[in-house]
């Protein structure tokens, strides 16, 4: 086993064992990211091997595996190393085709994850229904400061469950929910952005919240600001 030595969030850890992330590429003919480090925006190379065959957690920090054509079968084999990586504050899965059921197998290691503070699932497809269980793990995470849930499709529906646990979001700064279609549903976001204390920053580009919506959000700043 080889490590980069350069940067403790630089890792490419190999063995003679199979590669769970680099499995999950293969059905589709698409490179893992350790293959793809130059195309990475991160530069991270990641073998996620590490987390379970280090002696002790490793100390992965970030890892990106944005834009790399996985999908739930991907987030299958993830999951049953995620949960080893107990430093872990920065997951972002962007860009792929996870749908409900591989965020259902990944919410139960998320919760493990307790350094988490920046989670990007953004287009991904994973309806109301992977919001709901994203949600279950949004309120367990104390150190969350970032949900980036952009492009899902969530609907109104979605945007009711995310409301649901968005009171015990503490941490949470940032909150990413454009583009999915929410429209009334943002109603059901006004209630609780009361006790959201840390938010600053709510993306809701694109979501065909009309006049109605622009209303409610408009007296929540007013309701802010008095």
């Amino acid at each position: 086993m080889a490590s980069d030595s350069g940067s403790q969030n630089r890792v490419s850890l190999h063995s003679g064992q199979p590669d769970p992330v680099e499995a999950a590429f293969k059905p589709s003919g698409q490179q893992p990211p350790a293959q793809q480090a130059r195309s990475c925006p991160t530069q991270l190379v990641v073998c996620t091997t590490a987390c379970t065959l280090s002696p002790s957690p490793l100390a992965l920090t970030h890892l990106n595996l944005s834009e790399n054509n996985s999908d739930d079968e991907g987030a299958k084999k993830l999951a049953e190393t995620l949960g080893g990586c107990k430093a872990l504050t920065h997951l972002d899965l962007s860009g792929n085709d996870v749908g409900a059921v591989g965020v259902r197998r990944l919410s139960g290691v998320l919760a493990e994850c307790k350094a988490l503070a920046h989670l990007n699932f953004g287009r991904n497809g994973i309806g109301a229904e992977g919001v709901g269980w994203l949600a279950g793990v949004l309120g367990e995470s104390k150190e969350l400061a970032f949900a980036g849930l952009s492009g899902n499709g969530v609907g109104a529906e979605g945007a009711g469950r995310q409301a649901a646990v968005l009171g015990e979001c503490k941490a949470l700064g940032h909150l990413d929910l454009s583009y999915n279609r929410i429209s009334e549903g943002v109603g059901m976001l006004v209630e609780v952005l009361g006790e959201c204390k840390a938010l600053t920053h709510l993306d809701l580009c694109g979501n065909i919240v009309g006049s109605e919506g622009a209303g409610w959000l408009a007296g929540v700043q007013g309701a802010d600001s008095s």
